[in-house]
């Protein structure tokens, strides 16, 4: 169970020295906030739940955003592409997900945002019952 969070932050720190260093981005919190984990210092706990339990991955090709604490995604088919919930939890608590094409399915329309919307209401609602069924205090 300490490995995938061991390699989360790896991970990341791997990610935001790509980011800093060779791509310049710096990159403050996407659009589409969500809700609140309450209390915060349990991150750990629906982290591991999402990927466990629910299918949902690490999310290593992404950029990361500021006091981010877990990034995960779920890979979804549409339309013969393969698309994405993009999650990330941070250190307040605070919950944010959006929706976009999955890089390896298109990574020019990926890494340029043009494919970033809302979550499909549908699953939006199944993703904030999910986090109520891991006893999360969604606000």
């Amino acid at each position: 169970m300490i490995w995938p969070m061991l390699w989360n932050h790896i991970s990341r720190a791997i990610r935001l020295w790509i980011q800093r260093r060779i791509l310049k981005a710096e990159v403050g919190r996407q659009p589409y906030f969500i809700g609140w984990i309450s209390p915060a210092r349990l991150w750990t706990r629906y982290y591991k739940k999402l990927l466990y339990e629910y299918f949902y991955q690490d999310n290593h090709l992404s950029f990361c955003d500021k006091d981010e604490v877990f990034n995960v995604r779920r890979l979804k088919e549409q339309d013969g592409k393969r698309y994405q919930i993009h999650l990330r939890g941070f250190e307040d608590g605070e919950l944010r997900a959006h929706y976009e094409i999955s890089p390896e399915a298109d990574p020019i329309r990926h890494y340029n945002g043009s494919t970033l919307t809302s979550v499909p209401v549908e699953e939006l609602n199944a993703l904030l019952e999910l986090l109520q069924r891991v006893n999360a205090t969604i606000e």
